[in-house]
């Protein structure tokens, strides 16, 4: 802050202390405020050097555990993974059949990635069935939704008018035409000159 800006906010008539005062006042809370983010970011990469340094320890912990681990236990140990390795093989096995089924009727990409996850079992056959089930209610909801709209748009009336003049009380004529003042008649006949030229 400058002697002119500390002015502004005291006043045109403030005295050279009191300048000087704000002004102090201004400084020592600006250092304050430096120390205070100094010292935040000290703690920060503290705490991130602790948070690295606990990770490795609690890595080091599992290794340590695992090899106190008597023989038959490290063999059920990776009988575990094994088993969680061949059941995620599976299930993205599974993921991918599933989407072929639904973008093969016609489902975007991105929304069939959506609906594999509510699609997906562990079990392929029945992973299949949903995928067919789903798409079963998409075509039926698929083919009624065509079948309305065909019927809707049958029911319209599409025969054309039988007069050359839309039966709109805005077309202009002559009885409308001789009806309005002199300047009205000049503004129509600027903006609508093709419809003035067939009155």
């Amino acid at each position: 802050m400058t002697r002119e800006e500390a002015k502004k906010i005291i006043g045109e008539g403030a005295t050279d202390e009191q300048i000087n005062a704000l002004l102090n006042t201004f400084h020592a809370e600006q250092k304050d405020l430096a120390n205070q983010i100094t010292d935040l970011k000290g703690q920060v990469s503290s705490l991130t050097t602790e948070k690295t340094e606990l990770l490795g320890y609690k890595t080091k912990l599992a290794e340590i555990e695992k090899s106190k681990l008597s023989e038959q236990e490290k063999l059920a140990l990776a009988e575990k993974e094994l088993a969680e390795a061949k059941k995620a093989t599976i299930m993205e096995r599974n993921a991918i059949k599933a989407k072929s089924i639904l973008v093969g009727a016609g489902i975007g990409d991105a929304e069939a990635d959506e609906l594999v996850a509510s699609i997906v079992k562990e079990d392929t056959d029945a992973t299949v069935n949903s995928a067919n089930l789903f798409v079963t209610q998409f075509n039926s909801i698929k083919e009624n939704t065509a079948k309305q709209t065909k019927e809707e748009l049958l029911k319209l009336n599409l025969k054309p008018n039988p007069t050359n003049i839309p039966p709109n009380s805005d077309v202009m004529t002559w009885e409308k035409f001789s009806q309005m003042n002199p300047k009205e008649q000049s503004k129509f006949a600027e903006e609508h000159p093709e419809e003035f030229a067939k009155l």
